[in-house]
């Protein structure tokens, strides 16, 4: 059995230490266009922990802003697509914790079957 003011110091600590690991989280924002400076809306935006595998996808808003936040520090892969542009293969991209790493990019138009590699 644990007494009383025991089981209070625990929830306190489990509740404090609850917002640092949050804390340690990272982002990437940006925009995506065209080579015209247009805003290319529904984008796919993929990011992949070169790590652990682990990968997470957004589209880009109407304006072409793309958000993809908590994810865990460490390099990731980036991969850009959308129809009738050439996908975007950005590689050992370093995201930090507490930091929101902002990356633009321009897509080209093009077949699928074209690459672009960063």
């Amino acid at each position: 059995m644990v007494p009383g003011r025991v089981r209070v110091y625990l929830a306190v600590a489990a509740f404090c230490a609850a917002p640092l690991s949050g804390q340690r989280s990272a982002s990437v924002v940006g925009r995506i266009s065209d080579a015209t400076g247009a805003s290319i809306p529904a984008a796919s935006i993929t990011v992949i922990n070169q790590k652990t595998g682990f990968h997470r996808a957004t589209e880009s808003d109407p304006g072409g802003a793309y958000a993809l936040t908590s994810l865990e520090p460490g390099e990731y892969t980036i991969k850009i697509a959308k129809d009738q542009f050439r996908p975007i293969y950005n590689f050992d991209v370093p995201l930090a914790p507490l930091v929101a790493t902002a990356i633009d990019f321009v897509l080209q138009v093009g077949s699928v079957t074209e690459e672009v590699r960063v």
